[in-house]
């Protein structure tokens, strides 16, 4: 399980909490419709819904994951 520390949870991560945010940046970014131009902006998103209290790990994922698909997905020729 995941623990804060104290009320620095919006500034300081445990070491388990920054391997959970960028295990699923990365596997986010590494999805073949992922626009890498964005990366930046990926990372921030799920660094700010952790931040946010999303700490659950699969339902932090699967909101990001859906997220990224809208908002970070290479952009389709019509």
């Amino acid at each position: 399980m995941l623990a804060f520390v104290d009320s620095d949870r919006f500034s300081h991560f445990t070491p388990d909490e920054l391997k959970l945010v960028r295990d699923i940046y990365l596997e986010i970014s590494n999805e073949a419709w992922f626009n890498q131009e964005r990366k930046s902006e990926c990372a921030s998103y799920v660094i700010h819904m952790y931040q946010r209290g999303m700490v659950d790990p699969i339902k932090l994922k699967r909101l990001c994951m859906i997220a990224a698909r809208d908002k970070y997905s290479v952009p389709q020729n019509v």
